[in-house]
């Protein structure tokens, strides 16, 4: 993404839609993770899976570089479906004061998610041109969870798949120097 600058995640991923017409694995690069979340991720059968930690609070403990205010929180129902995502949440009167788990950055897509993803991508992009798009203040700079709320209240199925740790997010150097599965 040579625009990195003037955009944000979800624009960054869709520099690889040419990559995304089967079913595919997509991550973050700034966390790690155990091996087994990807081998457990490669077996979900829904056609739009994000991988949510539900044991997310702990991790929080003794940071000081990515306050707990910077997760990317859940609030998901009984068949663990997104209601909603993103950083605001847990500060909304929808999603109360407690978020149920944290949106690792980890997603897959079966061939008909990303035929899904790729239609609401195509849809916001020319919508939204310019303009304010869910918590960003124009479409470029959405986060990825800003677009994944957005599929939430058009009536896509966002399945949650938990974990209990086993990732960490590295942001700075002295993040990547405590790594705890480094």
């Amino acid at each position: 993404n040579d625009d990195y600058e003037n955009n944000n995640i979800l624009y960054s991923l869709m520099y690889a839609e040419q990559e995304m017409d089967d079913e595919f694995i997509a991550s973050y690069s700034d966390i790690v993770f155990r091996k087994d979340i990807v081998e457990q991720l490669q077996h979900q059968k829904d056609p739009i899976v994000i991988v949510v930690d539900v044991d997310w609070k702990n991790s929080y403990e003794g940071r000081t570089n990515h306050p707990i205010e910077q997760a990317e929180n859940v609030i998901f129902d009984s068949n663990n479906h997104v209601i909603e995502i993103g950083k605001h949440v847990g500060n909304t009167e929808r999603s109360g004061s407690d978020a149920m788990g944290e949106f690792i950055g980890m997603m897959k897509c079966t061939k008909e998610g990303a035929e899904i993803f790729e239609k609401y991508f195509r849809e916001v992009k020319q919508t939204f041109a310019g303009k304010p798009f869910m918590q960003a203040k124009v479409v470029d700079q959405a986060y990825l969870t800003d677009f994944f709320q957005y599929l939430t209240e058009n009536g896509v199925k966002i399945t949650c798949m938990f974990i209990y740790g086993g990732w960490y997010e590295v942001d700075t150097h002295s993040m990547a120097q405590t790594c705890p599965l480094i």
